[in-house]
Order: C-alpha cells, then structure tokens, then sequence
C-alpha cells in the first residue's frame, strides 16, 4: 500500500516520521519542519492539497484533530469502491481512528497497522466488526472478488448485524483460510457445477430473516435480500487495428463477455502484445476495469501459437500468428480457453478463466 503520513505541528512530525520509519510511506510535513525530517512540504491551501494526496495514494494516515481532516476530505469522498484508507492518529499517539474505506480500502487494517507500530489503540467502528459478524464487502476483498452491489452488500450485512442468518452459495468451495473467520450464523452450501438461481429462490423464498451470497462470475440478476459476490478469475487477452476508438474495444469486450456468459467485473487481468501497450482504446478498457495490462512477449507467443488458429497476414505483420488467445493464456494461471478468439469491428478477444477462483 501506497502511504502518505501527513502532519501539521513539530511534535506530529516527529511521530509521523517515526511511523514512516517503521511501516514506510511518505512524510508530508510544514515547509518549516520538512527539513528536519527529510519530508515533503504541504502546499497551500491545505484542502487542495489533501485533494491532490487523494488521488495519488492507498492510504493516508494524518495526525492531527479528526475534524480538520473530515473538512478536508469532504470534498473528494466518492465511493467506499474507490476512495483510499484513511486513517487519524491524535499526537500523544494514544488512537488510531479508521476513518475512511475501512474494509475495501484496507482503512481498519491500516489502523492495526499503525496502532502496533506505534503502541496506539485502533479505534474501529464499523458494525460488523465490532459485534463479531460477516461484511460482505469484507468477505469479498479476502476472495479477491468483486461485488455487484453495494447497495445488496450493505443489506446481506445488515441482516446478519441485526440477528438474521446468512447462507453463503457457491460452486467452489471457500478457503479454508477464509471458512475459518465466517461467524456461526453464516452457513456455507456448495453446488456443483452452475447455480440454479430459480430453484434458489423457490427454496429461501420464506426465509425473510436470511441473507444470500451468490458467489459467481456468470451474469446474475439479484433478488431481495440477496448480493452476488463476482471472482476475479478471468484473463482477457486482446488485440486490435491501430487507432481503434475506445468505444469500439469497449463494445467489443461487453459482447465478448456475454458470449462467454461472464460478468465483465470478473475480469482480472488485460493481456497484449508490447506493439499494442500503447493502444489508446486498450489503456481506456483497462482503466475502466481497474485491472493491471500484462504485455506478453512475442518469443514466448511463438512457442504456444502452433495451439491456436492463426493467421499469415497477422503474422507478417507483427510476427506472430495470434494475439489474443496466447495472451490470454499465458497472462493466467493453470485453468482452459473461456472464450476462443472474437473478432468483430477489428478487435480480436479471447478469455481463459482459471481453475483458482479465489485470490491465492
């Protein structure tokens, strides 16, 4: 994690140059204490600058009166999806509050951290953590899944805070690393093979009191009181004419993971080719999945080309015989071809899933 320290006063700068030493990050200090402790200086006005620090950094830890902080921040606060961990720490160093993305953003997390790195006391206060139950949410960042609604998420969560029972559905079992932390009012049921959805709801219909996690990367339409929880296990490998718009590639990767009949949300990687790393259209995919580009290399696309249909235009052109399909499956881990090479509109795709649904 990305950590930016940031204090106001002499004595916050010496503790937060204390705790950089010991967790790392960077710290950001008044211009006339920078010196001093090798720090960045805080520009002024002090809520511009905390906007830029928003954007740039996983997790922010200031030490200073929780107030200045949450007047600062107010303006940036989006989404507990996207925003970063934020966490406050007093100057005697006594609290760590988190106080911002304390589950996806790893903001509770970060205040253990703090709180052991310096002797100080992780003050947390979101519901499921302090009464011992599930947060969907929680659940999800440990599978390394995504979520298909915050708004299902905050329901499920809900129910089992208030005393309701909450069954988790999946076709692959849990880790046992991750079973091991469920409370005892979450109940696990494995299926084989796909989920019946309808006969899901014929059989919890009744059950008002009871909250559903379907864990599943096929597209799903929810009910009440149920949220899907989306593994990240798909590889897209992908190619395209030079120049393609954004919204082609786009449009091409929806119709793609349909297709497949895969949620887009379940993709965890983009692969292509060094010739294409610059692809506008292909940058502008990547940034709206929120998943890393992995560039494959030619010399190892030769070696496994001779598994999939190729084409000699293509391969006089660039090199190799195909694009896609190698990507894809030399992108991912041990798992098959989910979808096999797509073409339309110049935009060639292919998706290999992978036999580990779950992070690790």
């Amino acid at each position: 994690m990305k950590i930016a320290v940031v204090t106001l006063t002499k004595g916050a700068s010496e503790l937060g140059n204390q705790l950089c030493d010991m967790i790392g990050g960077t710290l950001y200090c008044k211009g006339e204490y920078a010196e001093d402790f090798g720090a960045r200086k805080i520009e002024k006005p002090f809520t511009t600058f905390v906007g830029y620090l928003f954007d740039r950094y996983e997790g922010l830890v200031f030490i200073m009166a929780t107030g200045i902080v949450v007047r600062s921040l107010a303006p940036y606060i989006d989404s507990k999806t996207s925003d970063p961990a934020v966490v406050v720490m007093d100057e005697a160093g006594q609290h760590a509050i988190s106080l911002l993305s304390g589950h996806l953003g790893g903001g509770n997390a970060l205040a253990i951290k703090v709180g052991q790195a310096l002797g100080a006391r992780p003050v947390i206060t979101t519901a499921s953590d302090v009464t011992g139950n599930l947060a969907v949410d929680l659940l999800a960042q440990k599978l390394g899944a995504s979520i298909g609604s915050m708004e299902g998420a905050k329901d499920v969560t809900a129910l089992g805070i208030n005393g309701g029972h909450i069954k988790i559905h999946t076709s692959v079992d849990l880790p046992e690393s991750v079973r091991a932390t469920l409370p005892q009012n979450v109940h696990v049921e494995v299926y084989k093979g796909s989920l019946d959805l309808q006969d899901l709801r014929l059989r919890t219909q009744d059950q008002a009191e009871c909250g559903h996690i379907i864990v599943s990367s096929e597209p799903l339409k929810m009910s009440e009181n149920c949220v899907q929880v989306i593994p990240r296990h798909h590889v897209v490998g992908i190619g395209c004419r030079r120049d393609t718009t954004s919204e082609i590639i786009e449009e091409v990767f929806h119709k793609a993971c349909i297709k497949a009949n895969i949620d887009y949300r379940s993709v965890k990687t983009v692969a292509t080719i060094a010739l294409k790393a610059d692809e506008v259209g292909i940058l502008q995919l990547v940034k709206a999945l929120h998943v890393p580009l992995k560039i494959i290399d030619l010399q190892d696309i030769k070696k496994v080309q001779g598994h999939f249909k190729g084409s000699d235009f293509v391969e006089k052109t660039i090199g190799v015989r195909a694009v896609a399909e190698p990507c894809a499956m030399l992108a991912g881990q041990a798992g098959q071809m989910k979808l096999k090479r797509y073409a339309d509109k110049g935009v060639t795709i292919a998706i290999w899933e992978e036999d580990n649904a779950f992070k690790g």
